[in-house]
């Protein structure tokens, strides 16, 4: 057509096609898991970005330098996730840095990411440490560099979490002043419900740098304690660069490298270990440990102690020191000799390969171990001195111990009471009875006050008591707001804005009126380690068991710790329990609980030590001495005073005392004596005599002895007299 203008008319629309396919839908709201809150929107007040954080979300922390004064404090399910290097977070005041605490929370918090932070502090008092975990769980922990506090990681009851890359930095460039740290990383059981188990560590570099005195310390007390370290370097720490305590599982060290100062490892009570492709130029030290295997390292030397066994040394680089360990099954095998060291095979012969009816060995004193007596009175526990039964000797004891006919336990008890349960086992309390808190009537209730401090406002008390004593007695728990006389409660029932102590006395009275000292809260019980190491036969071997009994104000059986033996093994059992103060005693089993007729186990090494043994910082203010230990009888190394002008003083306070009498005074006979017990007595005047005649003190052939200045004199207590032997040490 010639080019132009068309001109076409155009005719009416045609049907409506059909409707085509629905487009995906826009994107709606975002879950918590990701709702990210950035720190920097909240200055350095980073308890509201915790805060405004929702369970599930990211609380992020960019580039920058955070300052706080007081622990962060994180009770539900966050990440925390920064940039690295400098991302800092630092701690100017004496505190934990960040706390992380699912320990009222069923079952822990599970799944959280801690990545690319950089931890400082200033802090240095005991417990206050940069991350705290509290039953945190299956957590992804990476990048994180740690510098100051007491702790760095304080693991505190933790499973299957993952460490990657977690850090030192040994050049305090973080941009405030930080401490020296005591422990880089510190794992523990959460008391009488977690475990600290099957934790892993990849690729640490942990520095000391001299600062530090230990790299990781992990221990264990509820039979499990699983640990898995590969790769990494822990250099210059002037205590332990690894301590592994109570691992009876397993654990597994490989490919790490281990230097300077003092950076050695040291295994104590553990079991079923691995040490595989490791650099230890300080050394191995084991220590009541069993089935460990040493294989393809360079290690300056090897130590074990003699009541050690199984460990298997093979393909290992020996440098300037030497390999002593144990005989009977105890291997070593290719160690080429690489310097001036010496390879051997010292030491005394394992105990755990000598036979019982060994004549040389020395058995338990009569037919139960010194300061013992029989869980059941029929039949009496047998020593194995005539019996024909081939069961390995752990240490210088041991005693077998059979069910009898128509009974269903059996074993040997030592009970702890008198003066000496209630210098371990009553708390130290709080005073809120003094000139810092005032008691306020309620407006709610009969008569009941609650707790404030003197000028008003919040006494501090974030979580209930254990317990509320009135005049060093405890009174029972009510319910607030219809307490009856002599109750407490602990809550908020006044729109205090806080939670504090609420009492009703038993004469509703007002508490203002008592005197000082007369009302107390304990937020901690304290606590003994009982263990011991088991033999079971493989032909009708009971279940090894330790259990307890709290006699006195209460009556009740706490529990029966059910040891895993192996037949034909010695296994050690381990149980930490808290102290009930309303008790005047407790009973302490080893044996079987809940066996069948000539059912046996042997018990041997027994141990029961005041603390917690997954903390070494128990409290010893009770001043029985960090080395409490009962084999038979009780050991301490603190020396008591005795109290001036008393004729039968008390023992009950351990094993060393000293006189100061400034007055003439006469020793007639000791007093709360136990069975077994022997005591030292140093006299510090001349102006003491000491009755033998007529009394049941035995000694001197007879004669009364009045010692010089610097004298001393041992005795031992058979539970009727005590037999002395008299040290006259003076010019």
């Amino acid at each position: 057509m010639p080019f132009g203008s068309l001109s076409q008319s155009i005719g009416p629309p045609g049907p409506q096609g059909p409707e085509g396919p629905v487009g995906p839908a826009g994107p709606g709201t975002f879950s918590a898991e990701a709702v990210i809150v950035n720190a920097k929107d909240f200055g350095n007040d980073i308890q509201a970005a915790v805060d405004a954080t929702p369970t599930r979300g990211t609380l992020y922390f960019p580039k920058g330098n955070y300052q706080v004064s007081s622990p962060i404090s994180i009770t539900k399910r966050i990440n925390l996730v920064g940039s690295g290097f400098g991302s800092q977070i630092y701690q100017s005041a004496d505190e934990t840095l960040i706390n992380i605490d699912a320990s009222s929370v069923p079952g822990g918090f599970q799944y959280l990411t801690i990545k690319d932070l950089y931890l400082g502090s200033a802090a240095t008092s005991p417990g206050k440490a940069l991350l705290k975990l509290q039953r945190v769980h299956d957590c992804h922990i990476e990048n994180v560099c740690m510098l100051g506090g007491y702790y760095g990681v304080h693991i505190y009851g933790g499973l299957r979490n993952t460490f990657v890359n977690l850090h030192t930095d040994t050049s305090g460039s973080c941009f405030g002043s930080c401490s020296v740290n005591e422990y880089f990383v510190y794992s523990e059981p959460f008391p009488g419900v977690t475990s600290s188990n099957a934790n892993v560590y990849l690729g640490c570099h942990i520095r000391g740098g001299g600062i530090g005195k230990r790299a990781m310390y992990i221990m264990d007390n509820r039979g499990e304690g699983n640990f898995t370290m590969v790769g990494g370097t822990i250099e210059g720490f002037s205590t332990q660069g690894i301590y592994l305590q109570g691992l009876i599982n397993t654990f597994n060290i490989v490919g790490v490298h281990l230097e300077a100062m003092n950076s050695k490892i040291e295994i104590v009570s553990c079991s079923c270990g691995n040490i595989t492709g490791c650099y230890v130029t300080e050394g191995i030290q084991i220590t009541r440990s069993n089935n460990i295997r040493i294989e393809g390292c360079y290690v300056r030397s090897i130590v074990s102690d003699k009541f050690s066994s199984k460990i298997n040394v093979s393909n290992v680089k020996q440098g300037s020191g030497s390999i002593s360990l144990p005989g009977g099954q105890t291997n070593i095998e290719q160690i080429p000799n690489a310097s001036s060291g010496t390879s051997e095979l010292g030491g005394l012969q394992n105990r755990c390969m000598r036979n019982i009816l060994d004549g040389d060995l020395e058995a338990w004193s009569g037919n139960v171990p010194l300061g013992f007596t029989v869980d059941v009175t029929n039949p009496p526990i047998k020593t194995g001195t005539n019996e024909a039964d081939p069961i390995k000797r752990f240490g210088d004891y041991a005693a077998k111990i059979t069910v009898a006919s128509g009974q269903t336990r059996e074993g040997l008890r030592y009970t702890i009471s008198g003066d000496q349960y209630k210098q371990i086992a009553y708390p130290s309390p709080t005073n809120y009875r003094n000139s810092s808190y005032k008691w306020t009537k309620s407006n709610n209730g009969t008569n009941e006050y609650y707790l404030e401090l003197s000028e008003g406002g919040s006494p501090s008390i974030d979580v209930s008591p254990l317990s509320v004593l009135l005049n060093d007695s405890p009174i029972g728990n009510g319910t607030l707001g219809a307490l009856g006389e002599g109750k407490w409660a602990y809550g908020n029932n006044d729109l205090l804005g806080y939670n504090t102590i609420y009492v009703r006395l038993p004469d509703s009275s007002d508490p203002n009126e008592k005197p000082i000292g007369y009302i107390k809260g304990c937020h901690k019980y304290h606590q003994i380690t009982v263990s011991a190491w088991f033999y079971k036969p493989t032909v009708n071997g009971g279940t090894p068991r330790i259990y307890f009994r709290f006699v006195g104000a209460v009556d009740y059986f706490d529990s029966a710790y059910q040891v895993i033996a192996n037949p034909d093994e010695w296994t050690r059992g381990i149980r930490t329990i808290a102290l009930d103060p309303k008790a005047t005693q407790v009973r302490i089993g080893f044996g079987m609980y809940g066996g069948s007729p000539d059912q046996t186990v042997y018990v041997d090494g027994i141990e029961i030590t005041e603390g917690d043994a997954a903390s070494p910082n128990f409290d010893d203010s009770r001043g029985l001495g960090s080395d409490l230990r009962v084999g038979g009888r009780f050991i301490t190394s603190k020396i008591t005073t005795f109290t001036t002008g008393v004729s039968m003083p008390s023992v009950a306070a351990g094993n060393i005392f000293k006189t100061a009498d400034s007055g003439s005074t006469t020793i007639t006979s000791f007093s709360n004596g136990i069975v077994g017990q022997e005591i030292k007595v140093i006299f510090g005047q001349g102006n003491v005599t000491v009755d033998f005649t007529g009394t049941n003190l035995k000694g001197n052939q007879g004669s009364d002895w009045t010692p010089f200045s610097g004298d001393h004199m041992t005795c031992i207590f058979d539970g009727t007299n005590w037999y002395c032997n008299i040290s006259k040490n003076s010019l």
